[in-house]
């Protein structure tokens, strides 16, 4: 009798595994009720291969090639179609390794029913195909003859082979033990492993060994006296296959010729030895026997690293100092210590684990494995950090592009690098991403997902549509707007092909986020998440905007010709020309907002609101307070006009144009604070957030701290907190921003730059009325408890005298100058006589900070003294990639509409505005011009500057989501482990760690098909 093994949708759970009790009593007596609950027979599942075979019984070998098996799926598994003594309905076989029990699993996926085979149905349980503990790796010959199993049991290292004749159910055959496949001993531990093949002659001769002088025609098949035919790899008539396997404490690959392990020992004249006490054919490597491996070669991996060229000059600019260079890590000798292996156009390329190269070696023939310069994986964020490599991918030649690339996974961080490897590559290194200072938060020279990737695979692949008026369907098409195609109607003679594949108008066909054509990389995360990486969108041209401008980040990388002139694109409307770039993670949406794709364009839930300094609603816009407004498109060429449509903002699910004259926009006929969203690559909008701006606003990460406070002991005044890593923080003084305004041309840089300049607000109480300090010595005419009441006032309300402008700031301590309140340094001290509990504000601008991303700057020590800037003082950072770090808003004169590109335009990743200062003698001046002002408050009142910490307010939405497929979403006991491609049924197939067994979805629907466990 067989045991059924379900297969089901990802999501029957056990109930046992929910902790329910498996038998349910009744109320009604003492009868109970079974519960019945789904076996499951797989478990720690970790490498799978796969097998396509004919019927049993039919021809010399039921292998046929993988093409030759399909998704189709038959009622049982003895079901087969033969016509004319040919298979022509064949089943597709998983092979599973099982790590715990040292088993292979077989599952028939071509079967409705009782897909996962029970070797020994005679035996309780699942019974699956013993081989050693603690399996490795498995991997099949190209023809389904064979699969090899590495074996890492210590002591018993090696590879056990499995003929594809034998790994069906055999009502009539002895059970499968360790001693019923021929298998080899290693010197070490396996590794990965593939299979290549040596190939043929001219003449479609082959050689048995790499150092054989003679090739001779594979033979016949030959009967094995136990009623089937000996197993001969070389007839799948691909070559002499060999295995070649890492083996990682050695240091080395071993190219194993696999046919060996099959061979029976031959007589003088060529015809089988038989053993002649029981008449049996003698094999090599005998069933049951652990002889030593047959490694045709044995090839030490070097690491050769080249000599270490100087770093790179840094960037350089105006008022910023060059961020520090990061010598790489210093040169040292590295052992190999071989990881993932790939195999790409005859080249074999080697992660390790334990040295910063990949591997590389040509491999026209396995049997003259010649290594070749390594690829360097490296690290831009941390140039010091010796990055290693643990699984990889290649592609082939990629059918549009001609390009090539291997993914590489950064064994410290979980990361993706890629790497150039067509034949005209020049660079040994990780591409980088164009345009960084778009997306500062993302590694440039990386894929990152938040959480390590534990596999991935890449494929290529098409859904050619056909010609209407040919049914010819020819592939490889790429999608191209242009309007000026013929389109492919059901009427249309002839027609451009490229046409078919655009965006529908309903938005359900055509190009789109799962719609998937091209060359792509899954990838597989440690949380049994899928994630898709794009690397050759076919239908990449047609997912932009239905015009170019260069607030969209057009023109993309090698558009076609005459795009960028078009003025209505048949494209999908979206509004970037980024939401397909190549490595980096796929987009899951539309980028657009409309009734058909959703709310999906970047922008606001609702407009920007203004509140005053006590947190009160401006409940009426006034074009006389203080203004946010969108600052207006400056193309590089000023005679290109931005149309309406293309410059607005999405709010909620409406969208607003921006007007180009104003920066506003409106609601109802009525105005309304706005920002303008940065769309040049919308991974930029990588969460919805809440801002908040406010005047005079505090930086964070300050509170808490407490710093000595010394404005009369030194050279000069100063407070000191090692702990407090100022510059880290984003704190600028009055010479920093002295340089900036000289940058900048300002003719009253020294004067203006007092008013910008960072202040320290010391937020402690003086002492209490009672205290000693107040009766000692030093207090003495200095100052008295109702003098520092006064001056400062409690740290609840607190008084401008407890504002001190920050000439110079420094990692561990800040210059100060005067109070912006005019208290005196010693008054100062004598009323806050011991460590000072404080913030720092920007001054006379406003402070933009994100719930999420928080305050944004690109402030640095100075690594070293260059012309009035001071070893270590706080600068801004030269480094382009960083521009848009920017958390800091210069208010512009009131009623001033500013450009992109303007001193007082602000722009960081998510949106670019500009600030009005209110209109003299509105609520929000500060300093009404009829009333008398300090010397301090004289800027305040010349630019009309609102009160301290009145604040806009608004929250982001249209944040960027990748496509991600969730593996886990009906349980958390998922550990993936492998991901591989099946060709035969358009499926991936992942191996689960943990109790989900083997996951099979569609890599063209990008949903779950099927599971077996």
């Amino acid at each position: 009798m067989k045991r059924r093994f379900s297969h089901s949708p990802l999501g029957g759970l056990a109930l046992a595994a929910l902790g329910l009790p498996l038998a349910l009593v009744s109320s009604g007596g003492c009868q109970t009720q079974t519960v019945p609950t789904a076996v499951r027979a797989l478990e720690r599942s970790g490498r799978v291969s796969f097998l396509c075979l004919g019927a049993p019984g039919v021809g010399t070998t039921p292998a046929l090639p993988f093409e030759r098996c399909s998704g189709t799926r038959f009622e049982t598994p003895e079901s087969y179609a033969v016509a004319n003594g040919v298979t022509t309905q064949p089943h597709l076989y998983a092979l599973v390794t099982q790590t715990t029990r040292g088993e292979v699993a077989v599952v028939d996926m071509s079967t409705k029913v009782d897909a996962v085979l029970d070797s020994n149905p005679r035996v309780p349980g699942a019974n699956f195909l013993p081989i050693g503990a603690q399996p490795v790796d498995i991997a099949s010959t190209n023809g389904s003859m064979a699969a090899f199993v590495g074996v890492a049991e210590p002591g018993r290292e090696g590879i056990f082979a499995l003929a594809a004749k034998d790994i069906r159910v055999c009502d009539t055959c002895a059970p499968k033990s360790l001693s019923s496949w021929p298998a080899c001993a290693l010197p070490g531990a396996p590794g990965e492993m593939l299979v290549v093949y040596d190939p043929k002659n001219d003449a479609d001769e082959v050689r048995a060994r790499c150092d054989d002088a003679t090739f001779t025609k594979p033979r016949d098949p030959e009967p094995d006296g136990a009623g089937g035919y000996l197993v001969d790899l070389t007839q799948e008539g691909l070559g002499r296959p060999k295995l070649v396997v890492t083996i990682p404490d050695h240091g080395a690959l071993a190219v194993i010729d696999a046919q060996t392990l099959f061979d029976v020992e031959r007589e003088a004249d060529g015809t089988p030895k038989k053993d002649p006490a029981t008449g049996e054919l003698s094999y090599v490597h005998a069933p049951g026997s652990w002889k030593a491996c047959p490694i045709d070669r044995w090839v030490p991996l070097t690491v050769d690293l080249p000599v270490q060229s100087p770093p790179a000059p840094p960037p350089t600019g105006a008022a910023c100092i060059a961020p520090p260079v990061t010598p790489p890590a210093p040169a040292q000798a590295y052992d190999a210590r071989p990881a993932g292996i790939t195999l790409s156009e005859k080249r074999l390329f080697v992660g390790d684990i334990d040295a910063p190269v990949v591997h590389v070696l040509d491999m026209k023939t396995p049997c003259e494995p010649i290594e070749r310069d390594p690829l360097l994986p490296t690290s831009l964020r941390e140039p010091s950090r010796v990055v290693t490599t643990s699984q990889l991918a290649a592609s082939p030649t990629l059918a549009g592009s001609l390009d090539r690339f291997l993914y590489a996974v950064d064994d410290l961080d979980g990361s993706v690098m890629v790497f150039d490897i067509a034949e005209d590559a020049t660079s040994r290194r990780p591409i980088t991403r164009p345009h960084p200072e778009w997306t500062p938060g993302q590694a440039p020279d990386r894929v990152e997902f938040g959480v390590p990737v534990q596999d991935l695979v890449i494929i290529e692949r098409d859904n050619p549509l056909p010609i209407p008026s040919t049914g010819v369907a020819p592939e490889g098409v790429r999608c191209n707007p242009d309007p000026d195609l013929t389109v492919c109607t059901s009427t249309a003679t002839s027609c451009d092909p490229e046409t078919l594949y655009r965006t529908s108008g309903t938005y359900e066909t055509g190009a789109g986020p799962t719609r998937m054509r091209g060359a792509f990389a899954y990838v597989v995360l440690g949380t049994g998440q899928i994630a898709i990486v794009d690397i050759d969108d076919y239908d990449a041209f047609c997912r932009a905007p239905t015009r170019y401008t260069y607030l969209y980040g057009c023109p993309p990388p090698g558009a076609p010709a005459g795009l960028a002139d078009e003025e209505a694109l048949a494209s999908s409307g979206e509004v970037s020309c980024n939401v397909v770039v190549p490595h980096t993670p796929r987009s899951a949406n539309y980028m657009r907002t409309s009734e058909r794709t959703g709310q999906n364009q970047p922008g606001l839930s609702g407009f920007p609101l203004l509140y005053n300094n006590q947190g009160t609603l401006q409940s009426t816009f006034d074009l006389d307070a203080p203004l946010l407004r969108a600052t207006v498109p400056a193309p590089k060429d000023a005679s290109e006009a931005i149309p309406a449509v293309h410059f607005t903002l999405a709010v909620g699910g409406t969208l607003r144009v921006i007007d180009q004259k104003t920066g506003l926009t409106t609601n109802a006929g009525d105005l309304e604070h706005t920002v303008a969203m940065n769309l040049e690559d919308p991974r930029a909008q990588s969460t919805s957030q809440t801002f908040t701006i406010t005047y005079e606003g505090a930086l964070p990460g300050f509170a808490g701290k407490a710093a000595r406070l010394d404005l009369t002991g030194g050279p000069v005044a100063s407070l000191s907190d090692a702990a407090s890593r100022f510059c880290d923080s984003g704190v600028l003084g009055q010479r920093a921003w002295e340089e900036i305004l000289a940058s900048e041309g300002d003719a009253n840089a020294a004067a203006n730059a007092k008013s910008l300049a960072d202040y320290v607000q010391i937020g402690s109480n003086i002492p209490a009325e009672d205290d000693v300090h107040w009766k000692s010595p030093e207090t003495q005419g200095v100052c008295t408890f109702q003098q520092c009441k006064a001056t400062f006032g409690p740290a609840e309300l607190p008084r401008q005298a407890r504002d001190i402008t920050i000439v110079e700031a420094y990692q561990d301590r800040l210059e100060l100058g005067a109070s912006r309140g005019g208290a005196a340094p010693e008054v100062i001290e004598c009323c806050f006589p011991t460590l000072v509990g404080f913030n720092v504000r920007v001054g006379g601008q406003w402070a933009v900070t994100g719930n999420a991303s928080g305050f944004l700057h690109h402030v640095i020590s100075a690594p070293e003294s260059a012309g009035t800037t001071p070893l270590g003082a706080c600068r801004n950072s030269c480094d382009p990639t960083l521009a848009r770090q920017n958390g800091r808003v210069r208010a512009a004169p009131h009623g001033v509409v500013v450009k992109d590109g303007d001193p007082l335009a602000f722009i960081n990743p998510f949106f670019r505005m500009a600030i009005n200062d209110p209109a003299p003698d509105n609520e929000f001046d500060a300093v009404p011009d009829d009333k008398s002002t300090t010397a301090d408050d004289a800027r305040a009142a010349a630019i009309n500057a609102p009160p301290r910490d009145t604040f806009f307010q608004f929250a982001t939405q249209g944040s960027f989501r990748p496509l991600i497929l969730n593996l886990a979403s009906a349980t958390t006991e998922i550990q993936p482990q492998a991901i591989s491609f099946v060709p035969s049924t358009g499926e991936l197939a992942i191996t689960d760690g943990s109790l989900e067994g083997l996951i099979l979805l569609s890599a063209s629907r990008l949903d779950i098909t099927r599971q077996y466990y």
